[in-house]
Formats: structure tokens, C-alpha cells, sequence
């Protein structure tokens, strides 16, 4: 019952964020610090070589580099933006919406990308122990869930269950979701 009334609140709330909005939103400056208070990172770039390269895309004070983060951006590398949900009036709207119906605040981060690289995937076939609810903002994608392949365009909203195997396997074109960690 309350996973349908989640996916009914993420479906109905309008994300109007299109790739020069999500720009402009990176440029806030001392918004995306290294890391948040929590120790997680506040940007990061998902390369395909398993290795850290956090601190290089922000500068001496902690903060990004708009454009060192851009440049690996326009080579097609996905980004993970964590703690979204109170970047625009409409995200905190959902955020309180889905917050009130499950008793509890929830995370939020975008998954940007202006394509896959070579067609390969951003991360490896991958597990949560919660549950994840994705909304595809703007960009069709191809998503392997459990072995199944299915092709992901705005409008949609995947629920992925606890430990359901999944990881986005191709994107032609550049592309937004929001995750929403919804389970514990």
C-alpha cells in the first residue's frame, strides 16, 4: 500500500529540470562541498576504472570545479549528486510528500550523464539493502533489472526492491533520474 501511494506521489510531481537548469545548478558554489557532514560526498564522477577521483574535480577550498566537472561530463562520464531534494521548490515539495507518508526524511540524488561511454555501463550490476525508487527526469536509457532488460524514459518510476540486482547498461543521449532511497 504505501509503495503504490510513493509511486502515485513521484509520478504526479513535475520536475521541470532540463541539462542547461542542472548546469546552472552545479555552478552554485558553496553548494557541492567535498563532503557533507555525513562524510558523503556531495559530487561525484562514476569512472569505469573502480577508482577514487573525488577530490580532483573540486578545488582548494573543497568546493567544485565547475569546469573540471564539466569537461568529464562533455566526455560522457556519469555523475552522482547526492542530497537533492531541496535543490527546487517542486523536489522539496515531493520530499515533504513522500516524507509525510512514510514517518521519516529520505535521500535523493541525481544520476547525470550526457551519455554512456563506449556503451558501457556507469557502474557495474549492482544491490542496495533498501529500496530505491527512480523517477527518469529527462534522457531514454536501457537498464538491465534482474537480467531483464528494459528501456527507461521520462514518465516512468522504477521500484527496485531490496537486494534486486540492477545498472543502467546504455544511454545515447544525455540523460537525468532521481533516486529515492525510500527503504531501510
Amino acid at each position: 500500500m504505501i509503495k503504490e501511494k510513493l509511486i502515485t506521489i513521484a509520478k504526479n510531481t513535475s520536475l521541470i529540470i532540463d541539462e542547461y537548469k542542472m548546469m546552472e545548478l552545479l555552478q552554485m558554489k558553496r553548494r557541492w562541498p567535498l563532503h557533507y557532514s555525513s562524510g558523503q560526498p556531495s559530487v561525484e564522477i562514476i569512472n569505469n576504472f573502480n577508482s577514487d577521483n573525488k577530490g580532483e574535480i573540486f578545488d582548494y577550498n573543497g568546493y567544485l570545479n565547475f569546469d573540471t566537472w564539466k569537461h568529464y561530463y562533455d566526455l560522457g562520464f556519469t555523475s552522482i549528486i547526492s542530497n537533492v531534494l531541496d535543490l527546487t521548490t517542486e523536489l522539496r515539495q515531493l520530499n515533504k510528500q513522500l516524507a509525510d507518508s512514510i514517518g521519516k526524511q529520505i535521500n535523493g540524488n541525481f544520476y547525470f550523464s550526457k551519455r554512456t561511454i563506449d556503451n558501457k555501463p556507469s557502474f557495474p550490476a549492482h544491490q542496495h539493502d533498501y529500496e530505491v525508487m527512480i523517477k527518469p527526469i529527462f534522457g531514454d536509457s536501457s537498464c538491465l533489472i534482474d537480467d531483464v532488460q528494459i528501456n527507461v524514459e521520462p514518465g516512468q518510476i522504477i521500484w527496485l526492491e531490496k537486494n534486486q540486482t540492477h545498472q543502467v547498461i546504455e544511454s545515447k543521449e544525455p540523460k537525468l533520474s532521481l533516486t529515492m532511497n525510500v527503504g531501510s
